[in-house]
């Protein structure tokens, strides 16, 4: 491995980071861009009325807002009038008689339909039973809008069923809502939806939502780390996904040029967690395996220099966009959705994904940057979260959810 500062730099100098380079996202992005132009209820489009002018009832399930900010920034930026609140197809029913406006379900992470099932033959009496429901909705007026956040469950029990529901869903959705151009482009085929039915709009970023009053010196305190030190971190539950055993392979590479730099894995990992706040399973490695509180997330991000990510596959990554909100730039694989977030050179860098040897060298040489060029880089992230705006999201949502019905042309 090369010497710190020579030519393990020159990973992020390709990058860009001193002239801030935009790339192009090159075939893909030309994929994507066919997708949003054809994508109804675009936010360009004048001929729907005014999301905001709208009113009626939005169920959402599941409610995982316990655990994942994201359904609570969307509940927050719903245009006035509109009643908002997590519920079952039972309450969507019974809400119908009642609903001023059009009553809408959104349905999220589909596979909590079945989650619970102890084996095959319960887990398609369940999906059998929530179809039936969902088709009672329907024809009583209800409209349903989907938000298909992966391409399948992160760990698959019973795939053909799986597959079998999302063909029952997609056929069935007044709209589809994705969110990249690059997840619309790989998921509509294969779920038989037209472009008609496809809304694609980005997520937002969670400013405001975590208490944001410690310094960077306060937060490295915390967890006993010098003001001088590489740190890099690392969020969310360790799925396989994830591919955290490539990271901390990466970064043991780091370890053997840089002795000073510290990794946070924050999130449950499966790991043992041992009777402190956090846990050192390899050197350099601080390991948070129980969930963070929202209190501690500020901690976690202030002490870092650079978030970095490590997915074998995804669809969308809300811990990126955390990341950016306190000011991280990213370190991410190269897989296209990714690569619609990350701008190399301007709020982050990418490497090829799955090359432990190519992230060694690319984090060794985002630590070995001058501060003026990290000030930069955490100046692009912050602006890519502004440039995120969620009342735009939820404007998206409701005009797809409540205009013309395009499911016979799926």
């Amino acid at each position: 491995m090369a010497a710190r500062g020579q030519d393990v730099g020159e990973e992020v100098k390709n990058q860009g980071h001193g002239a801030l380079t935009l790339l192009q996202a090159g075939p893909a992005e030309d994929a994507g861009h066919a997708l949003r132009q054809l994508a109804r209820c675009s936010l360009e489009a004048g001929s729907m009325q005014d999301a905001r002018s709208e009113t009626g009832l939005w169920l959402f399930w599941p409610d995982y807002s316990g655990e994942n900010p994201f359904q609570h920034m969307v509940r927050r930026a719903f245009p006035a009038g509109w009643e908002v609140r997590p519920g079952g197809l039972d309450l969507a029913l019974a809400a119908l008689e009642h609903a001023h406006g059009p009553a809408v379900f959104h349905l999220h992470w589909e596979d909590a339909i079945y989650r619970d099932a102890a084996d095959q033959a319960a887990a398609e009496a369940l999906v059998d039973g929530f179809i039936g429901g969902l088709d009672l909705f329907l024809a009583r007026g209800g409209r349903l809008l989907w938000t298909v956040h992966n391409d399948g469950p992160h760990e698959p029990r019973f795939g053909a069923l799986d597959g079998r529901l999302r063909l029952a869903l997609a056929a069935r959705a007044h709209a589809v809502h994705m969110h990249s151009a690059v997840a619309a482009e790989q998921m509509a085929p294969p779920l038989g939806l037209s472009p008609a039915q496809v809304v694609v709009t980005p997520l937002g970023g969670f400013s405001g939502h975590y208490p944001d009053d410690a310094s960077r010196e306060s937060a490295r305190r915390y967890f006993g780390i010098g003001a001088e030190a590489p740190v890099f971190v690392t969020l969310g539950a360790a799925r396989a996904y994830k591919g955290l055993d490539l990271l901390l392979r990466a970064f043991a590479g780091v370890r053997e040029r840089v002795p000073e730099a510290r990794l946070i894995v924050a999130g449950r990992t499966g790991l043992p967690a041992g009777s402190g706040r956090f846990v050192e399973p390899a050197p350099g490695v601080i390991l948070m395996p129980n969930f963070i509180d929202d209190t501690t997330v500020q901690y976690v991000l202030r002490a870092a220099d650079y978030a970095v990510f490590s997915f074998r596959r995804v669809m969308v990554s809300s811990s990126v966009l955390l990341a950016e909100t306190f000011g991280l730039p990213v370190i991410v694989p190269d897989l296209p959705t990714l690569r619609e977030m990350v701008e190399p050179g301007r709020n982050g860098f990418v490497y090829p994904a799955g090359d432990a040897e190519a992230l060694a060298r690319l984090m060794l040489g985002a630590a070995a940057l001058p501060r003026e060029s990290r000030d930069a880089l955490a100046a692009g992230a912050l602006d890519d979260i502004r440039r995120r705006d969620w009342s735009r999201y939820t404007d998206a949502l409701v005009r797809a959810a409540c205009g013309a019905d395009e499911r016979a042309a799926a």
